[in-house]
């Protein structure tokens, strides 16, 4: 199944993400039951308790949770409630195509030959790439694309290895309408990636850029593999995904533009992608690493 989706239709995807609707959605209603019952608690116990010391302290501590609940509501309905008018008012450049029955996105500027295909790093999009795409864009065409459940493409299904998503990447370019030659530039794992479209695509490759690449096989290295560990334990992950999902990186103040030399409006895209919290998809990717590095080991030179 092969096709393109506008703009609108993309938006769509932000009512109906479960992280920053539903479950702001699920959050507030909890909250909003925790304290009616606190307070209606509260209201009663002049009736329960003859010990003043009993009900001034069960008052405090209801008192603490309608305030918790209250804050925790509100924070992520309104982190959900920016996230909708800002994606509404800033849509991302760019078109989304669908691929294999998925949707992704890529953004290509300027003109000439050959096109650069942008591929970012691990837990990154295509807005990282809003510093240099503008920069390559003034001699040739560039195109920078978000690889499954980063940015605004669709998250598939295990496993995320590389041949997996050199075949996707090709079939988005040939939606696109990317013909070769191009020039493929990775940042980090994505050098893994690169290679392997190199080898499964080599008609279409005129030449590689590796920005800081990741190697095949390279988390065999002592060094690196007492540096990377096992990564983190999964209560971490949850508890990281709950602190974006309330709007903690909002209220800490993430989410403003912060990059030096970008224009308003990539600022603010840029600012935004940093109070969304990518999880499912890198971690299915660092646990291919193996597998993508059998893939592309004997790439080369």
């Amino acid at each position: 199944m092969h096709g393109v989706v506008d703009q609108g239709t993309a938006r769509l995807r932000y009512f109906m993400d479960f992280d920053y609707v539903v479950a702001p959605t699920i959050i507030l209603l909890i909250g909003m039951v925790v304290i009616w019952l606190s307070l209606r608690r509260m209201l009663s116990l002049s009736a329960r308790f003859s010990k003043k010391w009993r009900r001034v302290t069960e008052r405090i501590a209801l008192s603490v949770v309608v305030l918790l609940a209250g804050v925790v509501a509100g924070s992520a309905s309104f982190n959900a409630i920016a996230r909708l008018w800002f994606r509404a008012r800033h849509p991302s450049p760019g078109a989304i195509y669908i691929v294999d029955g998925y949707k992704m996105h890529i953004d290509c500027t300027g003109s000439g030959s050959p096109t650069i295909v942008l591929d970012a790093g691990l837990g990154n999009d295509a807005v990282t790439w809003e510093v240099v795409q503008p920069e390559l864009a003034r001699t040739t065409r560039v195109c920078a694309y978000d690889r499954a459940g980063f940015g605004l493409s669709q998250a598939r299904p295990a496993p995320r290895d590389a041949d997996h998503i050199a075949d996707e990447l090709h079939g988005l370019l040939l939606q696109a309408k990317v013909t070769g030659p191009i020039v493929l530039m990775g940042h980090s794992i994505a050098g893994i990636y690169i290679r392997d479209y190199a080898t499964r695509y080599p008609q279409d490759v005129a030449g590689m850029v590796f920005v800081d690449g990741s190697t095949p096989m390279q988390q065999e290295n002592p060094a690196i593999k007492a540096m990377m560990g096992k990564g983190p334990p999964p209560w971490v992950v949850v508890v990281a995904k709950a602190a974006f999902i309330v709007g903690v990186p909002r209220l800490m103040g993430r989410c403003s533009p912060r990059a030096p030399g970008l224009d308003a409006h990539d600022a603010r895209l840029q600012g935004e992608d940093f109070c969304g919290m990518h999880v499912q998809a890198p971690l299915a990717e660092f646990d291919s690493m193996d597998r993508s590095g059998l893939e592309t080991v004997h790439t080369g030179p």
